[in-house]
């Protein structure tokens, strides 16, 4: 699935199509089994610094960048004027991927052929002021994302094992 230029691998079995998300979507060509390697999110390292400063030349680019640690962000170097497969990656409040490691963007539990490839950005967003309404449409729907979700104790519990080390730490820090 991935093209010449691509950061990011994703998984041969995914494809981009039109998302009722959010714009577009990466979607299952057939079934994935549950633990299967949907996607490895790659980029260049940023620190926060030159994220701001990517954040000034395009507001939306600071919306694909994966915080890695305190003051770190990995991300693409194309600020927002190309995006990758990766980027398509649509966020669920009731996902059916989590991450495993850094970078690692695993399937929770078989995902069927048709189905849109999404996971819960509380998994891996700290930023407080990130918000957006949320159309996913599950019946666990929160209506508005914020980066502050991964403080819900109800995630913290659902999603065991599936943060991003770093936003694991941030756990760790307030348990």
């Amino acid at each position: 699935m991935n093209r010449k230029n691509d950061f990011s691998w994703v998984n041969p079995d995914c494809v981009v199509k039109r998302s009722s998300v959010h714009g577009k979507g990466v979607f299952a060509k057939r079934r994935i089994q549950k633990g299967f390697i949907i996607c490895v999110f790659g980029g260049k390292v940023f620190t926060v610094g030159e994220v701001r400063n990517i954040e000034k030349i395009s507001p939306k680019r600071g919306e694909y960048i994966l915080k890695l640690a305190d003051g770190f962000y990995s991300g693409i170097p194309n600020f927002g004027i190309k995006f990758e497969t990766a980027d398509r990656i649509n966020h669920s409040c009731d996902p059916n991927c989590g991450f495993v490691g850094q970078v690692t963007l695993v399937a929770l539990r078989d995902i069927e052929k048709g189905e849109e490839i999404t996971y819960d950005y509380a998994m891996c967003d700290d930023d407080p002021e990130d918000h957006f309404k949320c159309n996913c449409g599950s019946v666990n729907c929160r209506h508005k994302v914020t980066g502050d979700d991964w403080k819900n104790p109800q995630l913290q519990i659902g999603y065991v094992g599936y943060f991003t080390p770093y936003i694991q730490s941030l756990i760790d820090k307030i348990r």
